[in-house]
């Protein structure tokens, strides 16, 4: 008898090495946190910066926003546009690995 679809990946996960394990919970863990502080961001932007350039303060870079447009400094600009790539090569990253991580466990039970 046949274990239930729904058990089959967590044995295949269970027949991963503890380092292919660490590796696909590392990538998963830098993903979600780097959305977590994408998210952070964003809400922060929205709710501290200004709808009109302020050249004294050096907030002269446009940042869209839910359709606004705020102004924020290069260094903000900056720290947003690092988390937004972070984000999206964990998340690309971790995709690749649970694909090969599946496809190698799968061709391990077959």
């Amino acid at each position: 008898m046949h274990p239930p679809a729904k058990w089959r990946s967590w044995q295949a996960w269970d027949r991963l090495s503890r380092g292919k394990k660490t590796l696909a919970v590392a990538v998963w863990t830098v993903a979600m946190l780097s959305l977590l502080y994408l998210a952070y961001l964003s809400f922060d932007y929205s709710a501290r910066m200004p709808a009109q350039p302020q050249p004294a303060t050096g907030r002269i870079y446009a940042f869209e926003y839910k359709n606004r447009i705020l102004y924020v400094t290069a260094a903000e600009q900056r720290r947003y546009r690092t988390a937004t790539y972070v984000f999206m090569i964990t998340w690309l990253i971790g995709v690749v690995t649970v694909g090969i991580l599946s496809r190698r466990s799968s061709d391990r039970a077959a």
